[in-house]
């Protein structure tokens, strides 16, 4: 069987420059159809592993280091902010030594900074 197609000048230039660049033109051709007739009658499988590897570099894109994002904004959110007991405020006495190496070192654990 032989096929014929047209190509329209000016529309269709990008076919005929891939066409030209075949060397087995015709195995060519019948592999791109080939292809095209598999994703057609497929279950959508290809399509849809695709389609999740694109969002999936999209978010990472996007998103970059999450916890390195995490981390950095409780950071800020940390500095601003003047963590003292009510009680010691009360007394007028100095923070307990205690509690605030126990605080420190949680936050360390936290932050992955021992």
């Amino acid at each position: 069987m032989i096929i014929h197609v047209r190509l329209r000048p000016g529309v269709d230039d990008g076919i005929a420059a891939w066409y030209e660049q075949q060397g087995d033109k015709s195995n060519c051709v019948r592999q791109v159809i080939l292809s095209q007739i598999e994703r057609e009658q497929g279950d959508g499988n290809a399509d849809a592993a695709a389609l999740a590897d694109v969002v999936g570099a999209a978010v990472q894109a996007a998103m970059g280091d999450l916890q390195t994002m995490v981390k950095a904004a409780v950071r800020e959110a940390l500095s601003s902010y003047q963590l003292t007991l009510a009680a010691s405020q009360a007394q007028g006495s100095a923070e307990d030594p205690e509690l605030a190496a126990r605080l420190d070192a949680g936050l360390d654990e936290f932050f992955g900074e021992e």
